[in-house]
């Protein structure tokens, strides 16, 4: 009697139940029907391959994700604000495309070094030139090197069918144009000092140097803009419509239908000693009656101009003695009389700043610790991408989607 009391102490203390004379049962898991896997109480919701045991939480964010697509947005108790990935529910961040981004929030994924230019499209499409011979594309889920065929990616356009266009400034000044997922042949411009790109349509771009700005098709033909200043170097273009801006430093130019006027002089009248030798580093609008430029000067003051279809306005910058001046480095159109402005504070070249404008004034919205160069955005949902660059030159991408 002794021997058989002692065999069912044991069989108790190993957690397993029944007699000697039948099979033995381990009572702290659970069996699951299907796959036989063992939970243990801890875990004690079977689930399907290749997860097979775990919780109520989990079960519900595999649940409402089953059978539907990546980035597909949902919720449980858990996680009111999730996104699907790759099969069960997630908290949502910034580096995932469909997700919405309150305020403004770095994304955590690497991209590469040496950001040069930015252009996003939707919330699950968005490239990245870097000035090593890289082109990164952003699915909403990741970033992904392309094989570049150039060596010095400096500037971005992406046309409405999807047609990426790439300033070369390799030596060859050539444009490479990237459309159905591969490199196509390239704009051969035959020019020199090649500083400025924009696009007009699918098949037709522009690009700025100096003394001149040209029009070329998909063919490598080219049409001269007439640009006034054959001694000047424009090394910003943009174009909407009827009206294309040609920038630089100490010229700002405006041509609407072949018609070429000097906005940068009109504005040192009326911007007087804060004008100085004003650098126009970049422009940006909704369209040909809402633009924005914004400048350096010479004496350290800041400037931003809006352009509302019949006259440009000097828009209030705030330096303080907490910011103080502001270098503006890009600009990008969010919506009507609204633009996402980016820079780096003047005293301290690695700190970075973003302001939001209107047609009156621009206001700080965030400051991050690195410096910001450059900014793409899609105006409808709103989507705004930020590049900056860190110590070591890896380059980093600040998001939101609210304004």
């Amino acid at each position: 009697m002794r021997g058989i009391a002692a065999a069912t102490a044991l069989v108790g203390g190993l957690g397993l139940a029944g007699g000697l004379g039948g099979c033995l049962k381990r009572v702290d898991v659970i069996e699951c029907p299907g796959t036989h896997a063992l939970c243990p109480l801890s875990q004690p919701v079977c689930l399907p391959e290749p997860y097979y045991c775990g919780d109520a939480d989990m079960q519900q964010a595999l649940s409402v994700c089953s059978g539907q697509p990546q980035l597909t947005l949902c919720s449980t108790d858990a996680i009111p604000s999730g996104v699907c990935y790759p099969d069960q529910c997630i908290t949502c961040t910034a580096d995932y495309g469909t997700c919405p981004v309150s305020g403004w929030q770095q994304m955590t994924q690497s991209v590469g070094k040496d950001p040069q230019a930015v252009w996003i499209t939707s919330a699950t499409d968005a490239f990245v030139a870097e000035g090593k011979a890289t082109i990164a594309h952003y699915d909403g889920l990741s970033w992904t090197d392309t094989t570049f065929p150039g060596s010095t990616p400096t500037k971005l356009w992406r046309s409405p069918n999807g047609t990426l266009f790439v300033l070369d400034n390799d030596g060859s000044d050539n444009v490479e144009v990237y459309s159905g997922g591969s490199w196509r042949q390239p704009i051969m411009t035959k020019l020199s000092f090649v500083s400025g790109l924009w696009g007009t349509s699918s098949n037709e771009i522009l690009v700025g140097g100096t003394g001149y700005v040209l029009s070329f098709d998909l063919s490598g033909n080219s049409t001269d803009m007439h640009a006034p200043d054959m001694g000047a170097e424009y090394s910003v273009v943009w174009a909407s419509d009827d009206v294309i801006i040609a920038a630089g430093v100490a010229l700002l130019w405006q041509s609407v239908s072949g018609v070429w006027s000097d906005v940068g002089s009109s504005l040192k009248l009326s911007l007087g000693s804060l004008y100085g030798l004003a650098g126009w580093i970049a422009v940006g609008g909704s369209s040909s009656n809402d633009i924005f430029a914004v400048a350096t000067a010479s004496n350290g003051n800041t400037i931003a101009v809006h352009y509302d279809g019949s006259s440009w306005t000097a828009l209030t910058v705030p330096s303080d003695a907490t910011m103080g001046a502001v270098n503006l480095l890009g600009v990008t159109s969010v919506g009507p009389a609204n633009a996402i402005v980016v820079g780096n504070l003047a005293a301290n070249s690695s700190a970075g700043v973003i302001l939001q404008c209107n047609a009156q004034t621009c206001n700080p919205v965030y400051q991050p610790s690195v410096a910001l160069s450059a900014v793409s955005a899609v105006a409808s949902p709103i989507d705004v991408m930020a590049l900056g660059k860190a110590v070591d030159g890896t380059t980093l991408v600040f998001r939101t989607t609210s304004m």
